[in-house]
């Protein structure tokens, strides 16, 4: 309301804006290496845990992959 109040113009930048294709081609041609990226792997079964985990951050998750 206070922006609309004092005639306040907002503008947002998308700053991500056609950088998906660049980082599939780096990540692809192997210049990046994102394997480290996930640091806890968990089974199927144990997906709770990997909630868990992934909530917790004194766990120090990054990404947490659930394989079946």
């Amino acid at each position: 309301m206070h922006f609309s109040a004092n005639e306040i113009d907002i503008r947002f930048q998308y700053r991500y804006a056609n950088q998906y294709p660049k980082a599939i081609r780096l990540v692809s041609s192997g210049l990046i290496n994102v394997k480290p990226l996930v640091t806890h792997r968990f089974a199927l079964e144990d997906a709770i845990d990997a909630f868990q985990v992934a909530a917790d951050p004194a766990q120090g998750a990054v990404k947490v992959q659930i394989q079946d």
